[in-house]
């Protein structure tokens, strides 16, 4: 797993984008999981790769730009501030990286435990339960004959 870097990890539930400069990031493939960690070292979190895409600021669509994970990255303007204080010199080929983000890991582990105790809790139940009526005769004694 590749670690891609950030220097503010802010990022959306599902959607983002970010954008580096060159192109040696636009070899990553669809479905590859990225380690997405903070300059310091810090882990955030983990993606998993939609779509990498070679363009050139000029050609860089604006409707792309409202999934940039960074806040002040999300108009051309600020891109380019950024990418200026990031690397200096830039461009002009950028890799713009699309990558999901799940931002809710604990609840569908929380749902799973849940399903999972339910489950377990539901079998205990039944599994010490004394047998139906039915399965007794006239006397109250559980008939075990298959």
């Amino acid at each position: 797993m590749r670690d891609l870097l950030f220097k503010k990890p802010v990022f959306h539930d599902g959607l983002n984008i970010t954008v580096r400069n060159g192109d040696a990031w636009s070899s990553l493939i669809l479905g590859e999981k990225v380690v997405l960690r903070q300059t310091d070292g810090e882990i955030y979190n983990t993606g998993t790769v939609i779509l990498t895409h070679r363009t050139r600021i000029d050609k860089l669509p604006d409707c792309w730009l409202k999934f940039e994970n960074d806040p002040a990255c999300t108009t051309k303007d600020g891109l380019k501030e950024t990418l200026n204080q990031l690397y200096g010199e830039w461009g002009p080929t950028l890799t713009v990286i699309f990558f999901d983000v799940d931002l809710t890991p604990e609840i569908e582990d929380e749902i799973t435990q849940l399903a999972l105790n339910f489950d377990s809790d539901f079998l205990d139940h039944t599994l010490s339960s004394e047998s139906p009526a039915s399965d007794r005769d006239h006397q109250g004694n559980t008939n075990h004959s298959v």
